[in-house]
């Protein structure tokens, strides 16, 4: 969404740039409505971008009434979710106010002026907004994985440590049965040399 709305404040800067130029007396009516064609042109590319940037079957900048919920934890509730309500993307030309800006004449120039100022400051606003949306998602998503590796960490120690216990058990049953065989022996042996002395 974000490059779509980088596209459009980048064709609406350019059509402001023809509008100034429209606006001087430098420029001639035969080249001002040369000026009127490319921006034209350039408004008709900003409805063509508002009407097909989409995720999934979405429309993004249409201005669409509907709400996107992103589920960010496994409970419910409203605190559990991120919300994208569209109908605040409207960046269709009619939306931003220069659906009909004209520039064929220094007049409708000067006027298209204010109209273009109003269009940079709602796709800036779109853009802000937008990355508020992109810096929570950023946000919850490293505290999920952070929660993540901290419960596979600690899942981590309590296996270390029941396989320490385990082994440390392991060891002691062999040096038991260790020392009760060298007894054993050591009785056996002390047995056959109390029968050697008594023969």
């Amino acid at each position: 969404m974000d490059g779509a709305l980088s596209e459009m404040s980048s064709l609406v800067t350019r059509v402001r740039e023809l509008a100034i130029q429209s606006a001087s007396d430098t420029y001639s009516d035969r080249e001002r409505k040369l000026i009127a064609i490319e921006a034209k042109q350039l408004v008709s590319e900003l409805s063509r971008s508002a009407q097909s940037t989409k995720y999934q079957d979405n429309h993004l900048l249409r201005g669409d009434n509907k709400k996107l919920d992103i589920q960010v934890d496994t409970k419910d509730g409203k605190n559990h979710r991120i919300s994208l309500d569209l109908a605040e993307f409207s960046q269709d030309p009619v939306a931003l106010g220069i659906g009909d800006i004209a520039l064929d004449n220094k007049h409708q120039a000067r006027l298209s002026l204010v109209k273009l100022d109003y269009a940079t400051k709602e796709i800036s606003r779109s853009r802000a907004k937008a990355g508020a949306f992109m810096s929570r998602m950023q946000t919850t998503s490293g505290m999920l994985e952070s929660g993540s590796i901290s419960g596979k960490s600690a899942h981590s120690r309590i296996k270390d440590a029941d396989y320490a216990k385990e082994t440390a058990e392991n060891v002691k049953n062999k040096l038991i049965s260790n020392s009760q065989t060298m007894v054993q022996s050591q009785v056996n042996n002390m047995g056959s040399g109390l029968l050697k002395l008594l023969k």
